[in-house]
């Protein structure tokens, strides 16, 4: 912003104001030249026969340096909020509202990692997301990844940064499990299954419609062969006595 109108150390006055110019856009004159802003000052120096006013700059601005082609906070310990007056003891906390994403990350080429969360300024992702969609977890040596990643409408492959094998262990022995009752998997496949006890959700015989009891034998009856798999439902070795039998 200029204002216009001081000739040889004083101020000329044109009729009905100072001419005022905003980015080169000259308003309309006013008598009165007004300065809005937190911290505004404005103070006399009868020395040098004018009025000093004073604009200080935002206190936000006190600890982000501009390097020209990024901005960056140079203290260790300061921390960054977005939409909330604390910062919650986080490096960077973001505020969702409404409908809008708390934070969106854009990779500029088809080539270029979306997410890349490291250990020390050099040191290998320990969480990524690849260019092709893959969520990468590492201990910090790339070779040794666990890669998640989408190769079909409906398919989530796991592998090891490409490698051929990956294992997949609970955190201690005979712990966890994979699905629930009513929440299963509707088919398992794998090459080698080994096993402690064998169980099955099949609460009674197929042939006589009664339960298993403990003490019990029982065998496998084939009920169905499709596309190579054959499908067995229990029954027992033998069933009580007077129990119906098809």
């Amino acid at each position: 912003m200029a204002v216009r109108g001081r000739i040889g150390g004083s101020h000329v006055t044109p009729p009905g104001g100072h001419i005022v110019d905003e980015e080169s856009v000259a308003l309309p004159p006013r008598p009165v030249l007004n300065f809005i802003g937190v911290g505004v000052t404005a103070s006399d120096d009868p020395v040098g026969n004018k009025t000093d006013v004073t604009i200080p700059g935002a206190a936000v601005e006190a600890g982000w340096t501009d390097a020209g082609t990024f901005i960056r906070l140079t203290t260790s310990t300061d921390q960054v909020t977005v939409g909330a007056s604390a910062t919650a003891g986080r490096k960077l906390t973001v505020v969702n509202e409404g409908t809008n994403l708390g934070i969106r990350i854009e990779a500029l080429a088809a080539s270029d990692n979306a997410l890349d969360a490291r250990v020390g300024a050099e040191g290998n992702p320990r969480l990524a997301i690849d260019s092709d969609g893959a969520i990468r977890l590492g201990p910090g040596t790339s070779a040794a990844d666990l890669r998640l990643r989408r190769t079909a409408a409906s398919e989530l492959t796991v592998d090891a940064n490409g490698a051929a094998g990956v294992d997949v262990i609970p955190a201690t022995d005979a712990t966890g499990n994979l699905g629930r009752a009513g929440r299963r998997w509707a088919s398992v496949y794998a090459q080698t299954v080994v096993s402690g006890d064998l169980a099955f959700d099949d609460p009674t015989c197929a042939r006589c419609g009664r339960g298993f009891a403990v003490g019990q034998d029982v065998l496998y009856r084939v009920r169905a062969v499709e596309n190579g798999v054959t499908y067995t439902v229990p029954l027992h070795l033998r069933c009580p006595r007077g129990a119906q039998k098809p």
